[in-house]
Order: C-alpha cells, then structure tokens, then sequence
C-alpha cells in the first residue's frame, strides 16, 4: 500500500480556509461549479476539490479560481513590487558531493 505524503496541518487548514471563501463568493454571485469550471477551463470534480481544500490541485489552477472569482487580491496579499533581478545571485545551489569510496 502507498503512503501518503505528509502535509503539515497548517497549510490544509489554509486550504480549507481558502475553499470556503471561493464557495461562500460562488455562491453569493449565484454560480454553479459548473459554471466556474467552464470559465477556468477545468472540470467540475477539480472545483469540488478546491473547494474542499484537497492539496493535489495544481497551484494555477486556484489562482485562476481565485481571479474569476475576484478574490485573488483578498486571498493572495504579497507585495507586488516587481524585484530587481540584478540583486539575485546567478549561482545554483550544490550540495557536496560524496566520496567515490563512501559506500
């Protein structure tokens, strides 16, 4: 049997926080799931899914959710000042690699 990946508390509860804000919206402007699904271009089962706060669903997806509904704004509050990106370093990050006699 598979086990399921961990997923800390506080994001599901984030999550399904965030669900019940699009549902309570969806259903103040009188939409069905239908109908937000046919707007963003996925199916019924995936608005069901974000509604209910499943962490599978793609991130672009509930953003595009989010925007339909107008809600982005309220839901994602990040800084919108664009970051210069001359300060970022070009390097990758490496970690160190292991002895060729280390077995």
């Amino acid at each position: 049997m598979l086990k399921e990946p961990f997923f800390p508390l506080e994001c599901k509860e984030v999550l399904e926080n965030i669900g019940l804000k699009i549902k309570e919206k969806r259903l103040d402007t009188h939409m069905r799931q239908a109908d937000v699904a046919e707007r963003v271009g996925v199916s019924v089962s995936t608005v069901r899914k974000i509604e209910a706060g499943e962490p599978g669903v793609e991130l672009g997806t509930l953003l595009h959710v989010l925007w339909q509904l107008g809600l982005l704004k309220d839901v994602i509050a990040i800084d919108r000042t664009p970051l210069p990106k001359a300060g970022l370093s070009p390097r990758r990050v490496r970690l160190p690699s292991a002895a060729k006699d280390d077995f």
